[in-house]
């Protein structure tokens, strides 16, 4: 998996090692609160870490999956953004950032370096984000990426975001 640096930024392939750390990032209820499979389990020791575990250690197509987002300046762990193929021609973007980490812009360098390898190296024709329709800072981002609203899910609550190549 491709390991990128930008002008802040280490986006490196998520792995074990990232474990307990994506695991204390789960337990802000404000980071989860747009997530309803992670809110609900966040209180279960378990299920929480089989869940976050289970999603590590799959084996996506080579060049997607999750890379953890880390400081260049301190290593410090962000977060972790994801780019997995659900068809053949589709391609889903994700991300989730520390709440301390809000507002400074490390979502959108992460998110634009994603979606620009994913169109330019990987030949990725459509890239879609699933966004619970409250949450304005995602929506604002995969705004800002050029993604355009294409429908609605879940009784309106769920917004899906289209970019075309």
């Amino acid at each position: 998996m491709e390991r990128f640096l930008t002008d802040r930024l280490i986006l490196e392939e998520r792995t074990m090692n990232d474990l307990d750390e994506s695991l204390n990032l789960d337990k802000d209820p404000e980071v989860v609160k747009y997530i309803p499979e992670v809110f609900n389990i966040i209180n279960d020791e378990t299920k929480h870490r089989e869940f976050v575990k289970n999603r590590i250690e799959t084996n996506y197509p080579k060049d997607f999956g999750y890379w953890s987002i880390r400081l260049q300046e301190t290593n410090e762990f962000l977060g972790w953004i994801f780019l997995i193929p659900e068809t053949t021609n589709e391609f889903e973007i994700g991300w989730r950032l520390k709440r301390e980490s809000w507002g400074k812009g490390y979502a959108s360098e992460a998110a634009n370096t994603i979606v620009k390898y994913a169109l330019s190296n990987l030949r990725v024709n459509q890239i879609f984000a699933e966004i619970i329709v409250d949450n304005i800072a995602s929506i604002k981002l995969a705004q800002k990426l050029g993604f355009k609203k294409d429908l609605e899910l879940e009784n309106g609550n769920v917004v899906k975001y289209v970019l075309s190549n």
